[in-house]
């Protein structure tokens, strides 16, 4: 698992920025949730998720005794959903950590500022999102791989060989992947698209953004 971000820091990542919100005790605790079996994750808000493809589904939320109750870790269909609960107004936290494995994983969307690092990850097809301003990693291996990436954030897929992947960039954002075969680029802005490996590449790009092999 990813190292523990010191206090200080992840106060400042952990706020909601609602200085009337609810305030973190100082008094961190985990919990374990129960939850059915699930192949994609979506994590909205602050905080930090690990993720770990293993033989069991499970999610262990780490936060603020006061704040734990506040956190969601719920499955719909066969997404699970991290978050704080809509009606939720947390303005600050010592730490915010969900702590998950997977025995199936084939989607990761991250929106907020929040930050998803998931590894040993070992999938026919991978689709990654991000909508927010946080960081997603990931690494294991792949054949296929989608990537969409709007804002300002970055996925950084470099450590997931894929044979083809399809990436897709709007805003100032980059991304970054690992391709062997084919490499699909698309540029809206002026993100960037960064590429390990040596495929066939084809790209679009419009306006000042760019697509290179790093």
């Amino acid at each position: 698992m990813a190292a523990l971000v010191a206090g200080a820091l992840v106060m400042s990542a952990c706020s909601s920025g609602n200085a009337g919100g609810v305030q973190g005790s100082g008094n961190v605790q985990s919990q374990t949730r129960p939850v059915p079996a699930f192949d994609s994750i979506e994590f909205s808000g602050a905080g930090t998720v690990t993720v770990e493809q293993s033989g069991t589904d499970s999610v262990e939320v780490r936060a603020d005794d006061n704040i734990v109750p506040l956190l969601t870790t719920t499955v719909a269909g066969t997404t699970l959903r991290l978050g704080a609960q809509p009606n939720a107004a947390i303005g600050g936290a010592t730490t915010i950590e969900y702590h998950v494995t997977a025995r199936q994983l084939r989607g990761l969307v991250l929106s907020g500022a929040g930050s998803i690092n998931a590894t040993r990850i070992d999938a026919p097809q991978v689709s990654l999102a991000n909508s927010g301003a946080g960081r997603l990693v990931i690494a294991g291996r792949t054949t296929t791989e989608n990537v969409d990436l709007i804002g300002l954030g970055q996925i950084d897929a470099s450590a997931l060989p894929t044979q083809d992947a399809d990436v897709n960039v709007g805003g100032t954002g980059t991304a970054t992947v690992n391709a062997a075969r084919t490499l699909n680029a698309t540029v809206t802005g002026v993100g960037s698209i960064e590429y390990l490996g040596n495929p066939t590449v084809t790209e679009h790009v419009t306006g000042i953004g760019s697509v290179h092999r790093r």
